[in-house]
């Protein structure tokens, strides 16, 4: 029976609890939709309280709780981008990077985080802000998968087997000629 150095390895650390290393992922949460399907609430869907909470604050406590997310990126509505400060205190959020303005389109929210996104970054996690369910466990599961893979495309259901509506994205990041080109990979929770 032959193994390979890298099974050895892997083998070898779970056996010692230390962790296998980790790309550098960076999280993009995309909290600038107007949430008009709601009807008229009196704010966005991402900046409704849940216990206290916004549910924004909520999808990024879970990345924040991820061992393996090295920083966050919020695309918000211009006119909350000075609410995030205050996040970042009140929830001492401390891998979150940069807050920047979203676009008419999610694809234009995204791709103007992704300019935030640090040049150490490999993999980018990108989740919709107002779908609040995700977990840090979740997250993490879906990295690792993505790590192993180059990037995972496969779809989960929650624990009471219903789909979800949220969508919780992956890209892995390749850098040809001086440009960073993502490749998108898509996760639905």
């Amino acid at each position: 029976m032959s193994f390979s150095v890298s099974a050895v390895a892997d083998l070898i650390r779970s056996i010692a609890g230390k962790p296998k290393k980790n790309y550098y992922t960076s999280a993009i949460v995309l909290a600038g939709g107007s949430g008009t399907r709601m009807g008229d609430v009196g704010t966005t869907k991402q900046m409704l309280d849940i216990d206290g909470i916004p549910v924004v604050v909520r999808s990024i406590l879970a990345f924040e709780s991820c061992p393996i997310i090295d920083e966050i990126i919020v695309a918000a509505k211009k006119e909350e981008i000075p609410l995030y400060e205050e996040f970042r205190q009140k929830y001492r959020l401390s891998k979150f990077r940069a807050v920047v303005p979203g676009g008419d389109t999610r694809q234009a929210s995204v791709f103007s985080a992704l300019k935030a996104v640090s040049d150490k970054s490999e993999f980018v996690a990108i989740h919709d802000g107002a779908r609040c369910c995700i977990t840090p466990e979740m997250i993490e599961m879906t990295a690792r998968s993505a790590y192993r893979c180059g990037g995972i495309a496969q779809r989960q259901k929650s624990l009471l087997n219903h789909p979800l509506s949220g969508w919780f994205s992956f890209y892995k990041q390749k850098k040809t000629e001086g440009r960073t080109l993502p490749f998108f990979m898509l996760f639905k929770y």
